[in-house]
């Protein structure tokens, strides 16, 4: 399957997020991190979100381990 422009710019955007992170942060991924999907920015994790009808349901975060956007259920003040 032939990528798209899209995806050719988010990998990389991954690709530099991973670059600039440091070692350390590499290195000691909490376990719940470590296996969650990395989004570049929060605008790709909504892309994402909404392409699986899933905008509604799920919030977006700036992972504190590796700099990255990842998904939660839960809402902001709650």
């Amino acid at each position: 399957m032939r990528r798209s422009h899209v995806d050719d710019k988010i990998a990389a955007m991954m690709a530099q997020l991973e670059a600039t992170r440091p070692q350390a942060a590499r290195r000691g991924h909490a376990a719940s991190c470590a296996q969650k999907d990395r989004h570049p920015s929060a605008e790709a994790a909504r892309a994402i979100a909404l392409m699986n009808g899933m905008a509604s349901k799920l919030e977006v975060y700036e992972c504190e381990h590796c700099h990255a956007w990842h998904f939660t259920r839960r809402r902001k003040g709650s």
